[in-house]
């Protein structure tokens, strides 16, 4: 008797198991490479979608990458502790976010400062905003601060909160993405090791294990190609997935 309770639950648990993993859809890494930045963080396509951009949070320049990963340009923003950056043909130049002081920042072409803003939004320092993405279609910003709470900041053209969603899927939030096309929003966390691909309401459609980043910090994602690229923070080096 004891014995065939004993199957039973090995049975069990294996069935969660498979279970799980079934709930998981597959990557297939395509490049990693290491690039020569210090403490990269968070990815964005160029308004021309040809390049990207990450930020580090090490010596407050923004950095334009090849899709592969190679660094082709440095830019001094002049400021501290920028976690998220975002560009989008519509918006005159790339806009940053700096974790400590809660502040989005929007530049021209020349990087010259636009506007900024300081945004009420109260919790741990250190574990402030780390993500920003921009929603053409309702001209909205979405900002993720990374924990205590695990929440999305919605803000309109004027910076304005417009609604924020605290959320539980994750032990931490790393970077998000708008994909225009699909509309859809991914969203990466370096503590689970995961990305997260969700509707407009961020409830969860499909989730991919990345247990070979470690800190992943930025992700932009290609729906056409089916491409994800990520950047890791510890060891500043750039993933191409295909997915």
């Amino acid at each position: 008797m004891i014995r065939s309770i004993f199957h039973i639950l090995i049975l069990t648990c294996f069935s969660l198991n498979i279970t799980s993993a079934q709930e998981l859809s597959s990557l297939r890494l395509f490049k990693k490479v290491t690039t020569n930045i210090a403490e990269p963080s968070a990815l964005s396509f160029s308004s021309d979608h040809q390049t990207l951009w990450t930020v580090s949070d090490n010596n407050g320049s923004a950095y334009s990458l090849s899709l592969d990963g190679k660094v082709l340009s440095e830019i001094k923003t002049g400021g501290s502790d920028l976690e998220g950056i975002v560009a989008h043909e519509d918006l005159e130049g790339p806009c940053v976010v700096l974790e400590r002081v809660r502040e989005i920042v929007c530049y021209d072409k020349n990087w010259k400062v636009l506007k900024k803003k300081r945004i009420p939004f109260s919790g741990d320092a250190n574990s402030g905003f780390e993500g920003l993405t921009y929603n053409p279609h309702n001209q909205h910003f979405y900002i993720v601060n990374e924990k205590k709470p695990t929440s999305i900041l919605e803000l309109n053209s004027d910076f304005d909160i417009v609604q924020i969603s605290t959320l539980n899927f994750a032990k931490d939030l790393s970077d998000i993405f708008f994909d225009s096309i699909e509309q859809k929003f991914w969203i990466l966390s370096h503590e689970s090791k995961m990305i997260f691909k969700t509707d407009l309401s961020f409830q969860i459609e499909n989730q991919y294990a990345i247990p070979e980043v470690v800190q992943a910090e930025g992700i932009s994602v290609d729906s056409v190609k089916r491409k994800i690229y990520v950047i890791s923070d510890k060891d500043s080096q750039f993933f191409v997935y295909d997915y």
